[in-house]
């Protein structure tokens, strides 16, 4: 397992986090999202998690108060949004990403909310996985991001 601190960002980590969501998703043809994700993590009650090893960001992940009609309406009491859960390629496959969602899911918890919603990809199986391990399920909603690539709706209780 990998040792590193898992914390809420650094007001000056904000875009080491983003460039680690770059460097784990260098395949995207989702050119805005670093500035999304730059923006988000200002908003009114956002969590910025990163999580760090030697002083370096290593990962990352964003939640975001539930908001009605997939983020454009008014706030939803005890609803959260998850996005931008990314570990750097070096980091991945022991245990960092799951590491880093729970203490996401520990965090918003620990302001009211009870359930989340998120996004992921179609094709990225491990992220699926990881969402599903942790009680969040497939909702039947699919449609399709700026660059044309299905993505796949989230959601469910949080739980411990």
């Amino acid at each position: 397992m990998v040792v590193v601190v898992l914390r809420r960002a650094q007001p000056n980590e904000i875009d080491h986090a983003v460039d680690v969501s770059s460097a784990a998703n260098a395949d995207t043809r989702l050119m805005g999202h670093p500035s999304h994700l730059r923006t988000w993590s200002q908003a009114d009650g956002a969590l910025l998690a990163t999580a760090v090893d030697e002083g370096h960001v290593v990962a990352m992940g964003l939640a975001v108060p539930g908001r009605a009609n997939d983020g454009t309406g008014e706030v939803i009491e005890g609803w959260s949004h998850l996005t931008g859960m990314a570990v750097l390629p070096a980091y991945q496959g022991q245990g960092l990403g799951g590491r880093l969602l729970d203490y996401i899911i520990a965090e918003v918890k620990a302001t009211g909310s009870t359930q989340a919603t998120l996004w992921t990809h179609s094709t990225n199986i491990r992220a699926r996985a990881l969402f599903e391990s942790r009680g969040l399920r497939a909702s039947g909603r699919m449609v399709r991001d700026e660059a044309g690539d299905e993505l796949i709706h989230f959601e469910g209780v949080l739980r411990d």
